[in-house]
């Protein structure tokens, strides 16, 4: 069962002005902000990227692996330059709901060939997808 609090991406947020008080916050705040969010963590992140965005703390990267699509109901958009990675033989989430989420969007979703839901000895590939595209050699 999902918490309430779970449910409603506004109240994410709503203990970042009390941490913010907090040094290390405003010395973390100054660096880019990288967020990544497996399965329903990709949930989380496709809205809390637009949260963070009007709160004047934009997200420099994102990362969506497992993405949730079709189970929960993710943010209309992300960045442009997100990158989706799916495994070819997800069982939990379709292949072809994360293409229909991302097809709107203009959104490349990178296929790991064999992979299941959770990327069994696939985590390498994951690792050379974000890799390729932070260290600007997109293939």
């Amino acid at each position: 069962m999902i918490s309430d609090w779970m449910r409603t991406p506004q109240s994410w947020l709503s203990h970042l002005n009390q941490a913010g008080e907090q040094a290390w916050i405003t010395k973390t705040n100054q660096l880019p902000l990288v967020l990544a969010g497996f399965s329903f963590g990709s949930y989380v992140g496709s809205h809390l990227v637009h949260q963070l965005g009007e709160l004047g703390k934009p997200v420099e990267r994102f990362v969506m692996v497992g993405s949730a699509a079709g189970k929960w109901k993710l943010a209309d958009s992300v960045p442009t330059d997100t990158i989706v990675i799916h495994g070819e033989n997800d069982e939990t989430i379709p292949l072809l709901a994360v293409f229909d989420w991302a097809r709107p969007q203009e959104l490349t979703v990178h296929v790991v060939p064999g992979a299941d839901h959770f990327f069994h000895r696939k985590l390498h590939c994951i690792r050379n997808i974000i890799l390729s595209h932070w260290l600007g050699q997109v293939s």
